[in-house]
């Protein structure tokens, strides 16, 4: 019979950990000098009170046209061109038995002091739907830029 090669195999052990002692500290960064403090962009809506306003009547206003309860006339200059249309895209084609209404909780968050983001649910019929907005500082007040109905 045939003598067999033997091979033979080395594990290495590989260093994965720091050895073992004293470890050496990363060197210190400098502080940079504090930020100015900047205002609360959730309350930013606090300061400016026409905001509040025009957000419950233009919602309002949307869910009346969809409701076939106010013309879109109402709305134009409230809002964008491209929500106007989304508005009457969503005309429903019977008012429904009972007037749509805006729930109780609206949400807002200020990105900035020029842009406000709505979130509040409607009941459109018998179904309770979300609604996102942006509203956007006009010239002449503020404006709904983007309006959802989901």
């Amino acid at each position: 019979m045939g003598e067999r090669e033997t091979t033979t195999f080395r594990i290495r052990r590989y260093n994965y950990e720091p050895p073992p002692g004293p470890h050496p500290t990363p060197p210190q960064q400098r502080s940079a000098a504090p930020a100015a403090p900047q205002p609360d962009p959730s309350t930013a809506w606090a300061r400016d009170p026409q905001l509040r306003k025009t957000v419950a009547m233009v919602l309002a206003a949307a869910l009346e046209v969809i409701d076939t309860r106010r013309p879109s006339a109402h709305l134009r200059e409230h809002v964008t061109p491209p929500v106007l249309r989304y508005i009457r895209a969503a005309r429903l084609l019977t008012p429904p038995a009972r007037p749509s209404r805006m729930r109780p909780s609206v949400h807002m968050f200020c990105p900035t002091d020029e842009a406000a983001e709505v979130a509040t649910t409607v009941m459109i019929g018998p179904r309770i739907r979300a609604v996102a907005a942006r509203f956007e500082r006009a010239i002449d007040g503020w404006s709904c830029v983007q309006l959802r109905i989901l």
